[in-house]
């Protein structure tokens, strides 16, 4: 159904100039033919009136569409096995948790932005002794104490008392490690030497 005010955007086809002979003072200057049409014209005058589509604007929002989607599936939607974030990896990106707050202080371009950089950091070394993981399949929260890195897997103790040895595929890095594991694992070698 069409309503008074509703906008479309229209492409000019041709512009036409009259011939100085067929002029009067009554006469527009160029006329203008909307693609699409076979007698919809416009003088410049009516031209003024329509707005101008901006390519740039309708590009921006398309993607701040598409953001906005990728960020709600990333921070609400999706458990952390399927790429989504726990509450820790949320603390970690934007300082705080509460998704309400992370929506009334970012953009979704902004809130990407930081996931993609976050998501970045946490990849640019690998999985290390002391980093803490998510198991994909079953969602599980532990720490790594043995990587084999030639084989790209890593032993886990996890926050339940499981214990098991993964690569590193199976396992998503929350960005958080803890330095102290790695520091306890060399004490307790040394007192077995």
């Amino acid at each position: 159904m069409v309503n008074i005010g509703d906008k479309y955007i229209i492409e000019v086809e041709e512009v036409y100039i009259p011939a100085d002979d067929s002029k009067d003072c009554n006469s527009p200057s160029k006329l203008y033919r909307i693609k699409g049409f076979n007698s919809l014209v416009f003088d410049e005058n009516g031209l003024s009136k329509i707005e101008r589509a901006d390519e740039e604007k309708e590009k921006s929002y398309e993607d701040g569409l598409n953001d906005a989607w990728e960020a709600a599936k990333k921070i609400i939607l999706l458990p952390p096995a399927q790429g989504g974030f726990n509450y820790g990896q949320l603390d970690s990106i934007f300082g705080h948790h509460y998704t309400k707050e992370i929506f009334n202080t970012n953009t979704a371009s902004e809130a990407i932005s930081k996931i993609d950089k976050y998501e970045k950091d946490k990849d640019k070394d690998g999985i290390k002794i002391g980093d803490e993981v998510i198991e994909n399949t079953y969602d599980l929260l532990g720490v790594v104490i043995k990587v084999t890195p030639e084989e790209l897997k890593a032993h886990v103790v996890f926050c339940n008392g499981g214990f098991g040895v993964f690569s590193f595929n199976e396992l998503k890095k929350t960005g958080k490690h803890y330095d102290e594991i790695q520091v306890l694992l060399e004490k307790m070698r040394g007192k077995d030497e």
